[in-house]
């Protein structure tokens, strides 16, 4: 599965959330909304560095991955 389709599915769930937090009513689901596009924001990075494809950019590996996903909660 192309990574292109979870930074698609992140933006509208990013979307929803923002429009969610418009209202005091509806603030803690936009939240969580937000939160579910940023985790699959992450997934499609992840898995865009995993593919073959990757070319170039930074020296990456899981260790990294690891180290920030520990450091920052």
């Amino acid at each position: 599965m192309s990574p292109y389709y979870f930074y698609l599915a992140a933006t509208v769930f990013f979307v929803l959330g923002i429009k969610g937090l418009c209202k005091v009513k509806t603030a803690r689901n936009g939240n969580r909304m937000a939160a579910i596009g940023m985790a699959l924001a992450v997934l499609g990075v992840i898995m865009a560095v995993s593919s073959p494809a990757f070319e170039g950019g930074p020296s990456l590996s899981w260790g990294w991955t690891i180290a920030g996903l520990a450091i920052g909660g």
